[in-house]
């Protein structure tokens, strides 16, 4: 699989709202294109890609990559709660 073909899948899934909004961001990674979730999704991508590994690996990567960024979210999001919750 290429890092083309990984940021079109993503790009497809993501882009609901406004299309090629990931692809922007791979294209022209240096302009805002006001959506940095996209950007991040881009450069987190890039850092697992191996172009020496199949799909099914390029693939499996990803997601836990993404996976784990869920996590880290989900875990800021429970502290930001957490203290909204304590000044109430």
């Amino acid at each position: 699989m290429t890092f083309d073909k990984l940021i079109s899948i993503v790009s497809r899934a993501y882009d609901v709202h406004e299309p090629d909004l990931v692809q922007r961001y791979y294209t022209d990674p240096d302009t805002d294109h006001g959506d940095t979730l996209a950007k991040f999704l881009v450069l987190d991508l890039q850092d697992v890609f191996d172009p020496s590994r199949d799909d099914e690996n390029q693939l499996c990567s990803a997601v836990d990559a993404i996976g784990y960024a869920v996590q880290q979210l989900q875990s800021i999001i429970r502290e930001l709660n957490n203290i909204l919750t304590y000044q109430s």
